[in-house]
């Protein structure tokens, strides 16, 4: 067993404290010339990579030394960002929500105008064809009167 794996009857199933999970981080750097030389004849190697507000744990110890109030200043800092992030996503979520409502009102609004618009010309047109028959009918009515009573042409 090496020096960085922790024996089953010694694990926790809780999980560990901010300052317990830093310490528990081992040097990436070999402590001995023997560790040195393991990781040469094993291709010796290893590489991480940490993304985001927060250091990868090996800096954040370093960081410890430095200031023991660095790590947890950092974290702090981190859901802060953390915080902020979500509520700025919720309020582009809102305004994304009031800008489609405001789409699907302002195009209703432009439908019903335009159908009212057609129902006014409908109105219109009925009312000139009324008025056409009317007019027609009464040339024919005044045609079959002058007929009948003998009106020459």
């Amino acid at each position: 067993m090496d020096d960085t794996t922790v024996p089953p009857e010694t694990a926790s199933p809780l999980p560990l404290s901010e300052q317990e999970a830093v310490a528990s981080v081992p040097d990436p750097k070999p402590d001995s010339p023997r560790d040195a030389q393991r990781m040469s004849q094993s291709g010796g190697y290893v590489m991480a990579a940490f993304s985001g507000p927060i250091p990868d744990p090996y800096a954040l110890k370093i960081y410890g030394e430095i200031d023991p109030t660095y790590p947890e200043r950092l974290l702090a800092m981190a859901e802060r960002q953390e915080a902020h992030r979500q509520a700025e996503e919720i309020r582009q979520k809102e305004l994304e929500k009031i800008a489609i409502e405001s789409y699907i009102a302002f195009n209703q609004a432009k439908h019903n105008l335009a159908r009212q618009k057609h129902l006014e010309r409908i109105k219109y047109q009925t009312r000139g064809q009324w008025l056409g028959i009317v007019l027609v009918s009464f040339f024919l009515m005044g045609a079959i009167y002058v007929t009948m009573n003998g009106h020459d042409w």
